[in-house]
């Protein structure tokens, strides 16, 4: 076997050979990667053994081009290197007969996520949505990507809090990060109750995060809202039709705005949903499968949201009331996002109006609900957290904390009373009068002109 000293890189372990090499890396003493005949590359640490007065290997992992790579095994002998000599890891190793991989566990994870089962209606007793079991099991899906490659052969029960903060490392970014990390706890604490169907007995017993002190990473700040004369200046903006996005788009911007509805459930309109718009009660049905706590909710719309749905169904003869390419399918949540930030080839909304590199006006779709909460506590108007409760659709205990970081912990609201719709109508109709108050008043003319000059 040829045996090599030299600065262990990842080319080296995508080289072909014709007999099987040890190659040792000059800046991590005791690490080297034996590399097949065959194809592919281990990397393994030479240490000794005091105990037993003789030296000893252990195996670190199979190299992988993204998921374990030269850097990523230096960091884990860094980290581990201590362990291994007191012999603490010393049953560490790949896939053992009877155990499941790291890459095996989340994929069956991810399918027990996705799974399509049947929920109640909260308000509707004896009715039920068909979903999967968890809205977002996409966005699990894709933070776990990452440590599926990371981990690639790993048992999933040999992982430690240390393999944890390896991995985390990795992900530059704060925010996917601590996402990854919370997918990550959500999935440990899932296989420890749930029963290996070859084994009947949960997937593994010790918690990864056993004694996890890693601080999550500190993200940057979000703007949560708009505040004052920027709301005005947003809404004259998507009347504009030189701003980036199309009609439906904008549109749908402008009713979160008014109504304080979630962007999903202003995506998810139908036509056949919107009831008496020219009558003494108009409003819209917002399905269960839409709402965040599985329940029908019927919104009452103001003036300003009945022009600009009346505006949406003139345009088109389609279900939904926001099409979007496809015009048999509703505009998408993320291509909203992706209007209002802009993506490399195409300009955003916030650039357009020369607010990029501004953290006071960068702020996403969901934002306007929060901006429309802020405007009902306004001064002028001084509505309570409980009152906008009703337009929040906030209604736990645990949300109580979110009312209050929007606008500015609130009793539970219960839409079964006869008074509710004529409560949440009142606010509405507040709502709407705080809205005009900062739009009615046309913006200046230079608001916009810096980023028409500058293309």
């Amino acid at each position: 076997m040829a045996r090599v000293k030299e600065a262990l890189t990842d080319a080296v372990c995508q080289q072909k050979v014709t007999k099987q090499t040890k190659v040792y890396d000059n800046r991590c003493k005791g690490l080297y990667a034996s590399i097949a005949a065959s194809g592919g590359a281990t990397f393994m640490l030479k240490y000794y053994d005091k105990q037993v007065a003789k030296q000893r290997t252990h195996k670190v992992g199979e190299f992988h081009p993204t998921g374990f790579t030269v850097e990523i095994a230096r960091q884990w002998v860094s980290v581990n290197r201590s362990k291994v000599e007191a012999g603490l890891l010393a049953g560490v190793v790949r896939e053992t007969s009877g155990g499941i991989t790291f890459d095996e566990l989340a994929e069956i994870y991810v399918e027990y996520c996705k799974e399509e089962i049947s929920k109640p209606v909260s308000n509707r007793p004896g009715e039920v949505v068909v979903e999967p079991r968890l809205r977002t099991w996409e966005h699990t899906q894709s933070f776990l990507k990452r440590p599926r490659e990371f981990f690639a052969g790993r048992a999933a029960s040999s992982l430690t809090k240390d393999d944890i903060g390896a991995v985390l490392d990795t992900i530059k970014s704060p925010s996917s990060s601590n996402r990854t990390r919370q997918n990550l706890f959500a999935m440990c604490r899932w296989a420890m109750e749930t029963t290996n169907p070859k084994t009947r007995k949960p997937y593994f017993a010790t918690s990864w995060f056993n004694d996890f002190t890693k601080r999550r990473k500190k993200e940057a700040r979000v703007q949560k809202r708009l505040k004052g004369e920027p709301v005005g200046e947003f809404w004259h903006a998507l009347n504009n039709p030189e701003c980036p996005g199309t009609d439906h788009a904008k549109r749908a911007l402008q009713l979160i705005l008014c109504t304080a509805l979630r962007p999903k459930e202003v995506l998810n309109m139908r036509r056949a949903d919107v009831v008496d718009l020219d009558g003494d009660d108009p409003r819209v049905v917002i399905h269960p499968g839409t709402v965040k706590k599985i329940r029908y909710m019927v919104v009452p719309l103001n003036s300003l949201a009945v022009e600009i749905v009346k505006a949406a169904l003139a345009s088109h003869d389609g279900e939904w009331l926001f099409p979007g390419q496809n015009p048999s399918e509703h505009y998408v949540r993320a291509s909203l996002s992706s209007l209002m930030t802009g993506c490399e080839n195409k300009v955003g909304i916030m650039e357009w109006l020369g607010w990029k590199g501004s953290p006071a006006k960068q702020i996403t779709p969901h934002a306007l609900r929060r901006t429309a909460a802020s405007l009902l506590r306004a001064k002028g108007f001084g509505y309570s957290l409980e009152e906008i409760a009703f337009i929040l659709d906030h209604q736990s205990d645990e949300e109580h904390k979110t009312t209050s970081g929007y606008a500015d912990d609130f009793i539970v609201h219960d839409d079964k009373g006869d008074d509710f719709h004529e409560k949440r109508r009142d606010l509405e109709l507040a709502l709407e009068k705080a809205l005009r108050a900062v739009i009615d008043t046309p913006p200046p003319a230079s608001n916009v002109t810096p980023f028409r000059q500058a293309a």
